[in-house]
Order: C-alpha cells, then structure tokens, then sequence
C-alpha cells in the first residue's frame, strides 16, 4: 500500500501479525535487541579506540630510542670516570713514592759493615793506620755499636765502642759506652766514660746526665 508520498508503509494486516508476533514472543525480541546493542557498542569501541593503540604502537620505538641514547651515555660517563679513576691513582701512587709504572732509580740502602767484616783494633796495630784510615774505621765501629746496643748485646757493643776509642778519642764513643754500662748498672764505669766524655766535651749534656744518675 503506497501513500500520496509515495513511500511504502505497511498493511494493517502485517502490523497486526508483528503486533501478535511481538506479544508471544518478547523474550527472543528483548535478547534480539540486547545483541544488536552490544555490537553496535562494540563496533564504535574498537573504531574509537584503533587511532589510540597505532599511536602508542608507534611510540614505542621512539621510548627504546630514548632508552638506548641513555645507556650510551651512561657509559660513557662511566668509562670517563673510570679514565679520571686510574689518572688520580697514577698521581696519588706519585705522591706516595710509588713508581706507578714509570721507572725511577731505587734509595740507596744505608750499608753498616758487620763487625766480623772489620779489622780488629788493638793498641798495637792502630799504630800502623794512617789518620783518614782510623776515621774510616771509627765510624764504622761505631756503627757496629749501635747496632748490638740495639740487640741489647751490651758486651759487644762495649767492645766495638772501646776499638772506636783507639781510633778516634771521641767524647759520643765514650757516652755510648757508658749507656752499656748503665744498662749493665756497673755505675764505676758509667762514671768513669761520662768523665772522659766530659773532658773531651764539657757541655756533652748526655754524658753529664748519665753520669749524674750514676751517683
């Protein structure tokens, strides 16, 4: 059936069967419409969404590009400060006296002649030495002296002092033989070398307190 318009609107008699067909059966016509609107909803969903998800697909190759610049850099400052690390160790070994790779002549080592090594001094045979000789040899007795002093090898020592007196009269020889004797409290000979030191050099003020306590 056609209106004046022209358009084709149905006949009462199919109104009349969708009408009946509507009342018997709204169950399956309400689950119809519910699916209709879910699909629909569905469809502007992923239209509206697709622009979003290509946009943050091809942002993440820029965030690893941001991500890789930053490890490249880091690395690069770690392999400087690592450089700056080892400059500072090179300098600070320097200062330290350490050679730090570079080659420097080595301290001459202080060399004290054992006293089997040196000629033994008697009254006889110091005649013999010429004046640089006795020098020579006092000091080094002297050396050797000390040296068992150290030990607390005190007759020795008193030994090597006395072999340095004939050499050189010399007022330290004689206050370090007294320091053995003290050690050894035989206070008549501590009295007897801090005098003798005394004579040689009255303002000797080891020797004069040395003798001092042995009173």
């Amino acid at each position: 059936m056609a209106n004046p318009s022209g358009s084709i609107v149905p006949s009462a008699s199919t109104w009349d069967r969708l009408t009946a067909w509507y009342g018997d059966n709204k169950v399956v016509a309400w689950t119809i419409a519910g699916v209709t609107v879910v699909a629909f909803g569905g469809s502007i969903y992923y239209l509206s969404s697709s622009p979003a998800q290509k946009d943050g697909a091809s942002s993440r190759p820029s965030s690893r590009a941001k991500k890789s610049k930053k490890k490249a850099k880091a690395d690069l400052e770690k392999a400087e400060t690592g450089l700056g690390k080892e400059e500072e160790d090179v300098r600070a070994g320097a200062k330290a006296g350490d050679d730090g790779g570079f080659k420097t002549a080595p301290p001459k080592p202080q060399v004290v002649e054992d006293s089997d090594e040196l000629p033994e001094i008697t009254e006889e045979s110091v005649t013999s030495l010429s004046e640089s000789q006795r020098k020579e040899y006092a000091g080094k007795l002297k050396a050797s002296g000390n040296k068992a002093y150290g030990s607390k090898d005190y007759n020795k020592a008193i030994d090597l002092y006395g072999q340095a007196i004939l050499c050189k009269a010399d007022a330290v020889f004689y206050s370090n033989r007294a320091a053995c004797w003290n050690a050894m409290s035989n206070w008549e000979k501590v009295i007897e070398d801090t005098t003798a030191a005394i004579n040689i050099d009255p303002e000797y003020v080891k020797a004069l307190n040395r003798r001092a306590n042995a009173y």
